[in-house]
């Protein structure tokens, strides 16, 4: 989806009331310089933070230990603190650890893949095909501590 697929960036096609309610409410976003890779770019947009800055430079993989650290504020925090439902679709690709997961970064539910669908071990070079874990569907996934 890019920007202008909503209301407040001009669509004429998709009706989105409640990102309408929000752009008038608050604050419109209109610039943003993404990386150009996966993992760096989600960390920009959901903290608002140089991909380094959150340690997220470059693209993790599968059962990777690090992630989206926890202490970082996301857009999600946030929406949430002031009275949002929030939910997290589509592909994370910030840690595939339970603790990196959108439900532990201020999203109330989520539906997704941890990461990307290209990146099992058939294909590339050098990695034995099964050695990856299989790609998950996630939905939900229960907060650590709850």
């Amino acid at each position: 989806m890019g920007y202008g697929d909503i209301e407040p960036f001009g669509s004429k096609v998709n009706r989105t009331p409640q990102l309408n309610r929000m752009a008038e409410e608050g604050l419109k976003l209109t610039s943003f310089y993404a990386a150009t890779v996966c993992t760096p770019s989600r960390a920009q947009v959901m903290t608002g933070c140089y991909a380094k800055r959150v340690s997220m430079p470059k693209v993790i993989g599968p059962s990777c230990p690090t992630g989206l650290s926890k202490d970082e504020k996301t857009v999600a925090r946030l929406l949430k603190d002031q009275g949002y439902a929030t939910m997290c679709i589509g592909k994370w690709h910030l840690g595939d650890q339970p603790e990196f997961l959108p439900t532990n970064h201020g999203f109330d539910h989520y539906l997704g893949l941890p990461y990307s669908n290209d990146m099992g071990a058939e294909g590339r070079k050098g990695v034995k095909p099964g050695s990856s874990p299989p790609l998950p569907l996630l939905r939900t996934p229960r907060v650590s501590g709850s």
